[in-house]
C-alpha cells in the first residue's frame, strides 16, 4: 500500500484529478496526500536576508492557508479525515520528484493541464513529462470529469511490460466492485496495408485514396466513441504511452472537457522487462 499523491494548482484539470484520487482511495484505501509547489518572486538576492526570511515565511503560510480552503472547498467533510496537507517552495517537478523519492507513493494524479498554461492540445508539459518520467502510474484527469471507477476501460498491449500495471489492476479487481471493459490492440498493421492496397487496385488505383488508419487523433477519438458507448469513465492503458499522448495533443483541450481520465504505467527497461 502506497499513498495517493495529488498535485494541486487550483485549475480545473487538478479538481477533477483530487475527486478521481478521493474515489480511488475508497476502492483502496490508500493515504491521500495533495502536494503544492510555489515559488517566490525573482529578484530576492537583491534584498537583505531578513527581509528575504519574512517573505519566505509570509509565502509559506499564504500557501498552506490557500491548500487548506481549497481542501474545505471541493472536499466534503466526511471525506476529509486522514488527507495531509503538503506545500513546498519549488518547482512543480521538481518538488514531485523529490516527494516521489522519499515517500512510498501507489499513483500520482494532475490535472492535464497547469492553471495558467496555454497549451496546444489537450495535455500540458508538466502532464506530459510525468507520463513519461514519473516512477509511479500517472492518472491524468480533465477538467469536469468525474471518474467512479465503476467501469474502467483497460486498453491493453500483451507487449507492454509493466509490472506495476499488473499490481495496479489486480488491487483494483480485488478491492473494488468494478466491471472491467477490455479494448485489446491488435498488431494488424502490415495486415491493414495490405487490404488497403487491394482496395485500391479494386478501385483501379485511383490518384486520389485515402487510407483509413486507427492512429493519432482518430486513434482517441475511437476510444473515446467506445468509452461513451460502454460507460466508462476512466482508461487504464497497458500499452505503448507515446501513440496515446501524441493523439491527445492534436486534440482541443476544449474537446477533452468531461472526458474519461487516463491512467499510464511506467516501463520497464530492456534488461528488466526480459527478467520479468
Amino acid at each position: 500500500m502506497g499513498k495517493i499523491l495529488v498535485g494541486i494548482d487550483y485549475g480545473p484539470g487538478c479538481v477533477a484529478a483530487l475527486h478521481a484520487a478521493l474515489e480511488l482511495r475508497r476502492i483502496l484505501r490508500d493515504p491521500l496526500v495533495l502536494y503544492h509547489a510555489y515559488q517566490l518572486p525573482k529578484g530576492l538576492p537583491f534584498l537583505s536576508a531578513h527581509v528575504i526570511e519574512a517573505m519566505e515565511n509570509e509565502a509559506r503560510k499564504s500557501a498552506q492557508q490557500k491548500l487548506k480552503e481549497f481542501l474545505l472547498k471541493e472536499i466534503h467533510p466526511a471525506d476529509r479525515r486522514g488527507i495531509k496537507l503538503i506545500t513546498h517552495q519549488d518547482f512543480v517537478t521538481d518538488g514531485i520528484y523529490r516527494y516521489l523519492a522519499t515517500e512510498n507513493c501507489s499513483l500520482l494524479a494532475i490535472g492535464s493541464q497547469n492553471e495558467n498554461t496555454e497549451a496546444e492540445g489537450s495535455l500540458g508539459f508538466h502532464a506530459r513529462h510525468f507520463i513519461f518520467q514519473a516512477p509511479v502510474p500517472v492518472l491524468i484527469a480533465f477538467p469536469e470529469s468525474r471518474p467512479a471507477w465503476q467501469r474502467p476501460m483497460i486498453i491493453y498491449d500483451r507487449k507492454f511490460a509493466s509490472p506495476v500495471g499488473r499490481r495496479f489492476l489486480q488491487r483494483l479487481a480485488r478491492r473494488g466492485r468494478a466491471e472491467f471493459i477490455g479494448l485489446p490492440l491488435l498488431r494488424y498493421e502490415k495486415l491493414l496495408h495490405l487490404l488497403h492496397r487491394k482496395l485500391h487496385n479494386l478501385l483501379g488505383k485511383p490518384e486520389k485514396y485515402t487510407p483509413v488508419i486507427w492512429k493519432d487523433e482518430l486513434l482517441i477519438r475511437l476510444i473515446l466513441q467506445m468509452a461513451l458507448h460502454y460507460k466508462s469513465d476512466v482508461l487504464i492503458v497497458l500499452a505503448d504511452k507515446k501513440k496515446f499522448v501524441e493523439g491527445l495533443q492534436k486534440i482541443p483541450s476544449s474537446d477533452m472537457k468531461g472526458q474519461p481520465a487516463w491512467v499510464f504505467f511506467p516501463v520497464l527497461a530492456d534488461s528488466e522487462a526480459a527478467s520479468a
